[in-house]
């Protein structure tokens, strides 16, 4: 499976620190509307893609803007990277 990835160039940049073995935390901040979550929505789906078995997690602080906001944009990853 071949996966082409639209990013901004922040999101571009740190994916790129993502992907680095010699990170051990990436820190990506910003304003609403960012990419802050759907570049998290991205990394978690293709590593679950690729780590086939694992189990991962993407918390909130409450389950209300977790189905109000995060959920939507993991849907939204998944659709823009092919996946159901």
């Amino acid at each position: 499976m071949t996966i082409t990835l639209k990013q901004s160039p922040k999101q571009a940049y740190a994916w790129g620190e993502l992907e680095n073995p010699e990170r051990l935390e990436v820190l990506f901040g910003g304003s609403g509307r960012s990419g802050k979550s759907f570049l998290g929505a991205q990394n978690h789906l293709i590593k679950c893609l690729e780590f086939e078995g694992s189990r991962w997690l993407i918390g909130r602080e409450s389950l209300k803007k977790l189905k109000r906001t995060t959920i939507l944009t993991v849907f939204e990853a998944a659709s823009k990277l092919g996946l159901k």
